[in-house]
């Protein structure tokens, strides 16, 4: 019974997946669509997909490279194939298994303690910074200026980003946080939540404290990712010649990426597509501008997938000979 409701949400997501596709491609003209596609700037494209492979592929392979305590035991270019590999799957995976994958390739670097805490880690530091730049890159988008209220919304923000890395360097702040999270938790009744986030917290503890410290270098690397992901995302936009500035392009794609992160869909795919349609109609571009955007940044995530499915390939005929 359980694999048939695992099944069946699958399906669920695939269908929901195809049928927002489907709407928005009703949306757009599809000669018109092609023309802003052909018309691209190769080179600002590429230039693009360069930016893009140093955010998401080698910044993420340093900050496990670091938080891992591996250095000198597995080479960074390993990492990378490794992390480039992964890209592979988060085409047309659900994002829960690409997780459990990406944990078993780590595992084996190090184990699996170090492997949990540094995927939900990761995790944490995506959402918060996506959080966060939708919230401040909406407000200078329409007002160029942050109201009070988004303001001490960012700045409770911080606060929970610094609570949680004080976790990391002293056990006492570690242990009162677990207990209020935990009591909080339990009265809203989020049991499943709970269990999670105390086994993130036993994970941090059982770690050394050597490897605790290297968490401030995480943070670095990982809003690095975050940078280079907007720069990225505003070539691709110069790329078709969007008349849209940065800041309106780092709101859009921090805003999209973290609807992206709803689990109702395959990877995310129609719900960008949305994102794309209505966040961009939302600044003035027609719908074929958008979908224009949105294929154009897929594709660059498919020629990233392109490359992991050759590492992958590679790798797995190296096994079967061995």
């Amino acid at each position: 019974m359980e694999r048939f409701k695992k099944y069946a949400i699958i399906i669920a997501k695939i269908g929901f997946s195809i049928s927002v596709l489907y709407y928005c491609f009703t949306l757009v003209n599809l000669e018109n669509l092609w023309l802003s596609i052909v018309s691209t700037n190769p080179l600002i494209l590429i230039f693009s997909f360069f930016i893009n492979f140093v955010g998401t592929i080698i910044c993420k392979s340093v900050m496990i490279w670091k938080l891992m305590n591996i250095s000198g035991k597995v080479s960074i270019i390993k990492l990378i194939l490794i992390n480039l590999g992964l890209r592979f799957y988060t085409i047309f995976l659900p994002r829960s298994i690409v997780t459990t994958i990406r944990w078993y390739k780590y595992r084996a670097l190090s184990d699996g303690r170090k492997s949990f805490t540094l995927l939900t880690f990761d995790a944490i530091l995506t959402l918060f910074f996506l959080s966060v730049g939708s919230l401040y890159f909406y407000y200078l988008t329409e007002t160029k200026t942050v109201p009070s209220p988004i303001l001490i919304t960012l700045v409770v923000f911080f606060i929970l980003l610094a609570t949680l890395l004080s976790c990391f360097l002293s056990s006492n702040i570690l242990t009162i946080t677990n207990r209020i999270s935990k009591s909080i938790l339990t009265t809203l009744k989020l049991r499943r939540v709970n269990n999670q986030i105390e086994l993130f917290f036993k994970s941090i503890k059982s770690l050394e404290l050597s490897d605790r410290k290297n968490i401030f270098f995480t943070v670095g690397a990982s809003f690095s990712s975050y940078i280079l992901f907007i720069i990225s995302a505003y070539l691709t936009a110069m790329a078709i010649s969007l008349p849209v500035s940065l800041i309106e392009v780092a709101w859009a794609r921090s805003m999209i990426l973290l609807i992206a992160h709803i689990p109702i869909s395959i990877a995310g795919l129609g719900l960008r597509e949305l994102g794309f349609v209505t966040l961009f109609g939302y600044l003035g571009l027609s719908a074929d501008q958008a979908m224009g955007y949105a294929l154009i940044s897929f594709g660059l995530q498919i020629g990233l997938a392109c490359f992991g499915a050759i590492i992958e390939v590679a790798a797995w005929l190296k096994k079967k000979d061995d």
